[in-house]
């Protein structure tokens, strides 16, 4: 019989072993939030998961926030690096939508990658890689902060409100009472009603990539000013 204290670690494909490190209490931090949201998130929750008690991990990892901080990092970090023999354009859209990938298998996380502050290598590897590659095609030092920050806050916002119902899709947090699309009027929002149907039937991927496009097209146009 599995002992209750093994439960959410197994059930989430984990092994429980002897020892602890940084690194799998990490790894069962990403697949705790993963699974429930960061609001599951706690010391004595997380050493329940791993079969050891909340003081343990003090040992490997110092408080609430740096775990948080260990969150982003050990994300960040399955973030891409493959530098190809192609312009910078096909560069930032590769990292853009491998950014967005690794954000939406990990979307509870990504209102920490918006909020915490840079204090792990692993995430300044694409950032620094992104700066070069951009000083690389022609773009000065405060162009290529610009930029990297604009493509940045793109892809975290989208993300964000990809998953998160702001586009008018996902589920509806309870107690709210949103607007019936339907119930509006064709006098009093005209535009809104005649967009419900594409606001309906959002394809995210091609809006996506519609966005990337004006950013790198706009950001070709600055090149050649």
């Amino acid at each position: 019989m599995t002992r209750p204290e093994t439960t959410g670690a197994r059930a989430r494909g984990g092994t429980l072993r002897a020892g602890l490190s940084k690194e799998r209490i990490l790894e069962a931090a990403v697949a705790l939030v993963d699974a429930e949201g960061l609001e599951a998130l706690s010391m004595r929750r997380l050493g329940k998961e791993l079969g050891v008690e909340a003081m343990s991990l003090y040992n490997h990892v110092p408080n609430k926030a740096a775990l948080l901080d260990g969150l982003v990092d050990h994300v960040a970090a399955q973030v891409p690096i493959e530098p190809h023999q192609t312009d910078w354009a096909d560069q930032i859209r590769m990292m853009a939508h491998s950014y967005r990938s690794v954000a939406l298998k990990h979307h509870h996380i990504v209102p920490l990658l918006s909020k915490r502050p840079f204090t792990g290598l692993k995430q300044l590897e694409p950032v620094d890689y992104a700066f070069g590659m951009l000083r690389a095609a022609g773009f000065d030092d405060a162009d290529a902060l610009h930029a990297f920050r604009i493509l940045a806050a793109f892809v975290t916002g989208y993300v964000l409100a990809e998953t998160g119902g702001s586009f008018g899709t996902g589920p509806i947090p309870e107690g709210d009472d949103p607007i019936d699309p339907d119930e509006l009027g064709l006098v009093d929002f005209p535009h809104i009603a005649t967009l419900v149907p594409h606001m309906v039937a959002c394809d995210f991927d091609a809006e996506f990539e519609f966005g990337l496009d004006t950013i790198i097209e706009g950001l070709k146009a600055k090149l050649k000013s």
